[in-house]
């Protein structure tokens, strides 16, 4: 990614294992910070239609080359030459792309926060990176609580998954790029005193800019 747009805005990346917490981070970080926007990796997963369902839930999309990296690293350089963007929306029930997208107007964001497990070993040129550490049998239950609840997923499938591809991913691209942040947060349960600390990092590093 090569953004030398003036006065574009201030990209933060959050990563971390499945289940985490980036997106509750990320959402926090918006509420909290004026001006901003969230882009989450989980939108650009690549399309493939051409599949049956069953050979589209065998697909390993815990590997990088299941996420469409191109258009997302385009979209956040559209974002900050002031275009807008059409973000895909995508069924995990399916596991395809839908035809409708979101269209997101560029030119009134300070900041852009893209969160996701391998943001930090695929995106270069990032403002300011983040890692959140979260130990991982929570991050099992709160994956088998989600894709249960959220994504029509069943408890056998998840668990299959999680043992087949997602711990040997984590452990080949997303644990190591934890030694790339500028800041390594608890995901468990951040304090207040954490977050507002974060929120200064930020800020400072911007200044420096």
């Amino acid at each position: 990614m090569n953004i030398k747009a003036s006065n574009r805005p201030f990209i933060i990346g959050i990563a971390g294992g499945t289940g985490s917490g980036k997106t509750t981070l990320a959402q926090k970080l918006k509420k909290s910070i004026l001006l901003s926007l969230t882009l989450s990796q989980d939108n650009y997963y690549k399309n493939h239609e051409h599949l049956s369902l069953k050979d589209r839930s065998n697909l390993n999309f815990d590997h990088p080359d299941a996420i469409d990296f191109l258009l997302l690293k385009r979209h956040l350089c559209q974002l900050c030459w002031g275009k807008d963007i059409q973000i895909p929306q995508y069924d995990f029930s399916q596991h395809r792309r839908l035809e409708k997208s979101e269209t997101v107007k560029a030119g009134r964001y300070t900041y852009i926060i893209v969160e996701g497990t391998l943001i930090l070993s695929q995106i270069r040129g990032l403002d300011f990176k983040i890692f959140v550490d979260t130990a991982s049998d929570i991050r099992l239950i709160r994956r088998l609580k989600r894709d249960i609840q959220e994504r029509g997923r069943t408890t056998a499938s998840i668990i299959q998954q999680y043992l087949n591809t997602t711990r040997p991913m984590h452990c080949r691209f997303v644990e190591p790029t934890k030694n790339q942040a500028d800041i390594v947060i608890p995901g468990a349960a951040p304090s207040n005193d954490q977050f507002k600390r974060l929120v200064k990092k930020i800020k400072d590093t911007e200044k420096k800019l």
